[in-house]
């Protein structure tokens, strides 16, 4: 079992996940902008600031939560449950 734990990167892992957290959410922001882009009084739904809102974070943290080299800010298992749920796809997604 130890031999297991040696090979984990979990910096990496975190990495990966960070930067798949803010390519999906680009992904959906700039879908969202493509339809509604031209409609006047609609907000991005995938903005940071209504992602962090949705989480019950501050928008600030939410920005750290995106950035793979920030090493104090870790996403929770909670968080990544919610982002899942509000991109609407599986949790491996921010895995891989």
């Amino acid at each position: 079992m130890y031999e297991k734990s040696s090979k984990w990167n979990l910096v990496e892992v975190r990495k990966r996940i960070c930067m798949n957290v803010k390519r999906i959410r680009k992904e959906h922001y700039d879908e969202y902008k493509k339809l509604y882009d031209n409609k006047k009084g609609t907000e991005n739904s995938y903005s940071t600031i209504n992602i962090s809102s949705i989480l019950g974070i501050s928008n600030k943290y939410y920005q750290r939560l995106e950035n793979a080299n920030d090493k104090y800010k870790n996403i929770s298992s909670d968080n990544l449950y919610k982002l899942a749920d509000v991109f609407e796809i599986s949790i491996d997604e921010f895995y891989k």
